[in-house]
Parts: structure tokens; C-alpha cells; sequence
């Protein structure tokens, strides 16, 4: 997670707003491995647009 903050904080310094986290990502697996686990069963969303919080509220109101 250190590398992975590192490197989205020096987009971040250098203006680069059209890049997404997912670009660091990419660029850090020329290095490493990325390591992944399954989510299977879990809730996930991001939040890119208003329907997306709209969509997280309802689920938290049913879920927790």
C-alpha cells in the first residue's frame, strides 16, 4: 500500500487528474506482481457518479 500511495500522490502532484487508480496499478505491474483476492459475496462500488452513492446508500439502509 506504501508504493501504491506514493506513486498515486506523485500523480496527483503533478496534475495529472486524468489519470485513475487504476493507472498505478498498471504502471507498478511492469515492476511486480499485483496480488489480488476474491471478493466473491461482498459488496464493492466505487463512487464516479451520484446513482453510484444513491446505490451504496440502499444498500447500507438494507444491509447494515
Amino acid at each position: 500500500m506504501t508504493r501504491f500511495r506514493e506513486r498515486l500522490n506523485q500523480l496527483i502532484l503533478s496534475q495529472q487528474h486524468g489519470k485513475w487508480w487504476e493507472d498505478v496499478l498498471y504502471s507498478m505491474s511492469a515492476e511486480q506482481p499485483i496480488l489480488v483476492n476474491d471478493l466473491k459475496g461482498a459488496f464493492w462500488a466505487e463512487v464516479d457518479y451520484v446513482e453510484d452513492y444513491l446505490r451504496i446508500q440502499d444498500f447500507c439502509r438494507n444491509h447494515v
